[in-house]
């Protein structure tokens, strides 16, 4: 209990910035959370954490990727139509295109924020579960520092391969994608234990239990729709 109380004393002198100075520091606060993460560092970022610098985060997290999605479907628009002419069909496809993408941009802005706070409020409560002692805006703040990077710097590899119409973009983006999402828990461990105060162990649980039970919970679904299929081919023979 003693050692627990003196590290959380170590970083108490830490005090939340004016929101243009959190705004300055945001790139310095990223590259730290990306090539240099540890429990220290989102310990005391998570003292300065506000809602108005968590806001911020927010939008960054939804209007970069966005922009650069419609960035691609316009690229799609424009190689279909490259390809097709001035044939009817082709630029309808083409439309098609551009307005797929700006429906997807708009259901992102409604996602991306919703998904968050469900992940985000799934990790306090299980961190709390574990005795941790960390704020709930401590927790989202210390998420968005390695999130918001990680992802645009996802979807701007994504964006590149698919400019340069890279044939091996099918198979390169998805193996970054993995390699970001592992990399991403390794550092969510960190913003947990440093948010929390919580041991490795127990922030590894944290961690990792939402994803178990996801996976338990898609091989159900997926063994009960399969069910539901074969005796439905069954029922028709």
């Amino acid at each position: 209990m003693a050692e627990r109380s003196s590290y959380k004393a170590a970083y108490e002198i830490a005090k939340p910035r004016p929101l243009a100075i959190a705004i300055i520091e945001l790139p310095i606060l990223y590259l730290k959370a990306i090539f240099r993460p540890s429990a220290r560092l989102f310990a005391e970022e998570g003292e300065r954490a506000k809602w108005d610098i968590v806001v911020v985060q927010l939008f960054l997290l939804v209007f970069i990727p966005g922009v650069l999605g419609l960035i691609r479907g316009l690229n799609r628009a424009s190689t279909i139509r490259a390809t097709g002419g001035p044939s009817p069909l082709y630029n309808a496809l083409a439309s098609l295109a551009v307005g797929t993408s700006l429906v997807a941009t708009l259901i992102q802005v409604l996602a991306v924020p919703i998904l968050f706070f469900i992940g985000v409020t799934i990790q306090f409560l299980l961190a709390r579960a574990f005795s941790g002692n960390g704020s709930y805006v401590s927790q989202a703040y210390a998420t968005l520092l390695y999130q918001v990077p990680l992802t645009v710097v996802q979807s701007i590899i994504t964006t590149v391969l698919v400019l340069m119409q890279t044939f091996g973009r099918i198979f390169i983006s998805p193996i970054i994608g993995l390699a970001i999402i592992i990399y991403s828990i390794f550092i969510n461990i960190a913003a947990i234990a440093g948010v929390h105060r919580l041991s490795h162990g127990r922030s590894t649980a944290v961690v990792i239990i939402p994803y178990v039970l996801a996976v338990l919970l898609t091989c159900g679904l997926t063994i009960y729709f399969a069910r539901l299929i074969i005796s439905a081919v069954h029922n028709i023979h």
